[in-house]
């Protein structure tokens, strides 16, 4: 026979069989349900851990300079969990910290001059629990922070439309201001 515990568990998996259960060939049934050789015990932990990731940015938008102190919470403690486990698009990660074997913080800073979204998450089978058992909540929301990006600073162009730069009593120039 084969046993497998029950998914998202940590009930621990009994198999037992009790008194007057089977019989031999003389018809006498059995009478060991309360052995200590008649039981099995299995400690079972089959529940997968789980992140969230959360973000102090307020409207989730990032311009030139600014940055986002991301949050890891893990639903159990894990001792594998590290930067490299976190996928990130459209910046940087840095000042990563162990808060807790269940807290982690890390500073996101958007690329320079772009427009590209921030994204950060972290994909299932990346850490595990004291149990051995890996996350699987990849495809969570809560798996996901993205930031709407823009770091391109504006620019402004001075023309002007004296011919040889030079003015003298009485004379003027037009000046043009262009935005970026």
């Amino acid at each position: 026979a084969t046993f497998t515990p029950t998914a998202d568990s940590t009930t621990n998996g009994v198999i037992m069989v009790a008194s007057s259960k089977f019989s031999g060939s003389s018809g006498n049934t059995n009478n060991d349900g309360s052995d200590a050789n008649n039981s099995i015990t299995f400690t079972v932990d089959t529940v997968r851990p789980t992140i969230a990731i959360t973000d102090d940015d307020d409207d989730n938008s990032l311009s030139a300079g600014d940055t986002s102190t991301l949050t890891f919470t893990l639903s159990e403690a894990s001792t594998n969990f590290v930067q490299s486990d976190v996928t990130i698009s459209g910046g940087s990660l840095s000042n990563w910290n162990a808060v807790s074997s269940t807290v982690y913080t890390a500073t996101f800073t958007p690329t320079a001059d772009s427009t590209t979204d921030g994204v950060i998450s972290v994909a299932s089978s990346k850490f595990s629990g004291s149990s051995g058992n890996t996350n699987n909540d990849g495809a969570d929301a809560n798996n996901s922070v993205t930031f709407t990006v823009d770091t391109v600073r504006p620019t402004i162009a001075i023309t002007e439309d004296d011919a040889d730069d030079s003015l003298s009593a009485g004379d003027t120039s037009t000046l043009t201001f262009t935005l970026s």
